[in-house]
């Protein structure tokens, strides 16, 4: 997310993103359901709040 971003670049998040609501349903990286609940536990709170499931590495570089 536009939030994650900012933090890891050490940026404040832009105004506008507060007014950008969740999203209505939750998705999840894979339909599978063991990796749901791996990413239940490991998606960082920038993606849980606007109910964005993934992978602790999802937007990992090398």
């Amino acid at each position: 997310t536009a939030e994650y971003l900012c933090a890891e670049l050490g940026l404040e998040p832009p105004e506008w993103l507060s007014t950008v609501p969740a999203s209505p349903e939750p998705w999840f990286v894979s339909g599978l359901e063991n990796l749901k609940a791996i990413t239940l536990v490991e998606t960082p709170v920038w993606f849980r709040a606007r109910k964005i499931f993934v992978l602790e590495n999802f937007l990992s570089r090398t």
